[in-house]
């Protein structure tokens, strides 16, 4: 009497994966199979004998054998970008095992930026110059990005009766420019733009260039005067008030005449 020859064929899974199934009771000459499958964060890598197919088939069996799946754990590139107003990123990229964290970038702002954030696609993730992402699962590129710094340039009068500024306020971006206009109003004169107690310009028109702070900026004007001389004729004829002074231009100055003893007023030329 005879019997036909059995084997058992065990697979096995390393750490990161499973196989099923595990065994098989297999008659001499006969086959088997199975099949392996990935954990999440894991990629299969191969089985013992060399192949690289998640599913082992054996055929022609004639001893007890063991198979082992191995799996190994992903990696992930983080990749960092900038845009305009961030000078670097550093580094520009790192390798990161599934699940874990990142060391992280950091950025260096351009003269005359603030830093926005970082971005994960329209998503900002972190406003802190430095950042690395958490429980990596994938591939990521991240993007330093920043806003460029405003300044606000504002233009008053000391006297609205005297003349007036233009415009009142202005916005700029760092390193721009800006121009305040005064206008003077009849009989007055402009003394002068003055940003705290310095007069900065005389002109009306003052062009700031290069801005990089606030700049408040007062208009200061003054009385236009001028000078009148009135004759007398004939000397000691009699006297004039107000006859030699000065008077704000455009305004009205009443003149008398007053004879003296002996003479009487006659006419004005």
């Amino acid at each position: 009497r005879f019997q036909r020859l059995w084997y058992t064929i065990t697979f096995s899974a390393g750490t990161g994966g499973s196989v099923n199934p595990t065994s098989a009771r297999v008659e001499y000459g006969g086959s088997a199979s199975s099949t392996a499958t990935a954990s999440t964060g894991y990629t299969f890598s191969g089985w013992s004998d060399g192949t690289k197919t998640a599913t082992l088939s054996l055929t022609n069996i004639t001893a007890n054998a063991t198979y082992a799946a191995s799996f190994g754990l992903n990696t992930y590139v983080v990749t960092y970008t900038k845009e305009t107003g961030v000078a670097s990123v550093t580094p520009t990229s790192e390798t990161v095992s599934h699940g874990s964290n990142a060391a992280g970038s950091t950025a260096t702002l351009a003269t005359g930026y603030n830093f926005d954030g970082w971005y994960n696609g329209a998503t900002r993730v972190s406003t802190a110059l430095k950042y690395g992402p958490t429980n990596v699962t994938s591939n990521m590129t991240l993007t330093a990005k920043a806003t460029i710094k405003t300044f606000t340039i504002t233009a008053t009068s000391d006297n609205t009766n005297q003349g007036t500024v233009s415009p009142a306020t202005q916005t700029v971006n760092y390193g721009g420019s800006a121009t305040v206009t005064a206008t003077v109003k009849t009989g007055y004169q402009f003394d002068g733009w003055y940003e705290g107690a310095t007069r900065v310009s005389t002109s009306l028109s003052y062009a700031l260039s290069n801005i990089t702070a606030n700049h408040a900026l007062v208009a200061k004007f003054a009385a236009k005067m001028v000078t009148m001389n009135v004759k007398v004729s004939p000397t000691g004829g009699g006297t004039v008030t107000n006859g030699s002074a000065s008077f704000q231009e455009a305004t009205e100055n009443p003149l008398t005449a007053v004879p003296a003893t002996g003479y009487k007023f006659v006419k004005w030329t």
